[in-house]
């Protein structure tokens, strides 16, 4: 699911709510709480209702996206800091939009909220569902009309507050593959039809189209813009899509790769504390502790930058004379996290820091992922080996990327990282060979879907 939204001054009120017959089973609920920040519950029982997962600080009267798929959920650019087992978002009632059900999915409502929403849509399998967006009815009811089926929803309790009326829909182009070749920006084609008449408008004669953020992955912009002296003039619409990073030699990208406990990915990357950022981004595994994750060793343990699984915890090794030490928060096994390493500190994505009590280490030797090495960087075969699930990591230098690593399968049928950086591949170390996730949805060929159009009144 995906939304876009608008803070007002409202405490602990519910964003939507799905949920079975009975009061917590099977739900899944999303609350802004009163300080800003945003919460999201799950149910499979009356009286199991934990909470999953909390995002950020977010500031009042600005638009925020928000995306929740399973048991985990994004805020603008934060990502929850907590994931739940699957078994909780079975989510056996229908969809409620500004508030939550009070008892099962005939009950009352509860915790209403007064936000402002600007969007919702739903996907299945990659495939967009419902797509709502506000609309007045000829009664003159502010409501939300789903584009997908035509259906209106009706209010319940009291009545909404209508924005002002929005001349031209924004709608999504498709993602866009980049070879990233300045000259090879993508340029996403935009129909544009007369919203009145039902006629197609023509490019560079009724309007142009602009594009923003085209040459750099992530989300770009193109703007339609009516020409001067049109039926057209001063009327504009936009359409996001995202860039993303070509892949060559036949590649695969999959969602993530997991290790197998005896496998490693050995670098070339020799890490420098003193100006680089190293961010992996992971999921833990049915772990046997101790168990490597990230190690970066000179000759013996000296010149060292190691990240290890402990009991429930991890520990973060940044030898200049063998000391160690411990993230303070426990942390449960079968959870995503981000850890980011900069000189002698480890930060975890739950909030967890930890710093060297000594000089940071200089790493001398070339890093290791999913495991330790085996006493220095002369023996690199890997000890300690993780079954931890990598979606991606990268390593940066004085604020300039330099490595980033995505999981792929090969024509040959190789699970590894690629690095999109130096177009090279990580070679394995150990007896195993590396797990393959999921194909990762969002690759693969770019094809504008019918009936995406910016309209012009």
């Amino acid at each position: 699911m995906e939304t876009e939204i608008e803070l007002t001054d409202v405490s602990n009120a519910a964003i939507w709510c799905s949920r079975g017959a009975q009061n917590n089973i099977d739900s899944f609920t999303l609350f802004r709480l009163s300080s800003d920040t945003f919460r999201c519950d799950c149910g499979t029982d009356g009286n199991s209702y934990p909470t999953i997962g909390w995002a950020g600080l977010f500031p009042r009267g600005v638009k925020i996206p928000i995306k929740a798929h399973g048991a985990d959920f994004t805020v603008g650019d934060v990502r929850s800091r907590r994931t739940a087992s699957a078994t909780f978002t079975q989510a056996g009632g229908p969809l409620m939009l500004f508030a939550s059900y009070f008892n099962g999915t005939s009950n009352n409502i509860q915790y209403p909220s007064r936000h402002r929403l600007y969007e919702f849509r739903v996907f299945r399998e990659g495939q967009i569902v419902r797509r709502w967006v506000p609309v007045r009815t000829s009664g003159g009811v502010a409501t939300v009309c789903d584009l997908m089926t035509g259906t209106t929803l009706e209010p319940l309790g009291g009545s909404f507050i209508a924005g002002p009326d929005f001349a031209d829909y924004d709608l999504s182009v498709a993602d866009q593959a980049w070879d990233g070749e300045q000259r090879h920006a993508p340029k996403p084609f935009v129909a544009a039809t007369n919203r009145t008449t039902g006629v197609a408008l023509e490019l560079g004669r009724d309007y142009t189209v602009t594009y923003t953020n085209n040459a750099a992955e992530g989300w770009a912009r193109a703007i339609a813009s009516g020409i001067p002296g049109t039926a057209y003039e001063g009327q504009s619409a936009s359409a996001d899509f995202r860039v993303i990073r070509a892949l060559t030699n036949g590649y695969e990208r999959l969602e993530y790769l997991q290790g197998d406990g005896e496998t490693a990915l050995q670098t070339d990357y020799v890490p420098r504390p003193q100006t680089d950022t190293f961010t992996i981004d992971f999921k833990l595994r049915d772990l046997i502790n101790p168990r490597g994750l990230v190690c970066a060793r000179g000759g013996s343990s000296l010149n060292s930058w190691s990240l290890c699984w402990m009991p429930n915890q991890f520990r973060f090794d940044s030898y200049t004379n063998q000391v160690n030490w411990s993230l303070s928060s426990t942390i449960t096994g079968d959870m995503r996290y981000k850890m980011k390493i900069a000189g002698a500190t480890a930060t975890c994505e739950n909030g967890s820091k930890q710093t060297a009590p000594s000089s940071s280490a200089t790493a001398g030797g070339p890093m290791m992922l999913l495991a330790y090495y085996n006493a220095n960087d002369n023996n690199r075969a890997p000890v300690n080996a993780a079954a931890a699930r990598i979606y991606g990591c990268h390593a940066s230098r004085s604020g300039v990327m330099i490595h980033d690593w995505v999981p792929v399968r090969t024509p040959e049928g190789v699970v590894t990282l690629y690095d999109r950086i130096t177009d090279e591949l990580l070679p394995i170390k150990g007896t195993g060979k590396l797990i393959a996730g999921p194909v990762w949805e969002h690759e693969g060929p770019v094809v504008v879907p019918k009936g995406t159009f910016i309209l012009f009144r």
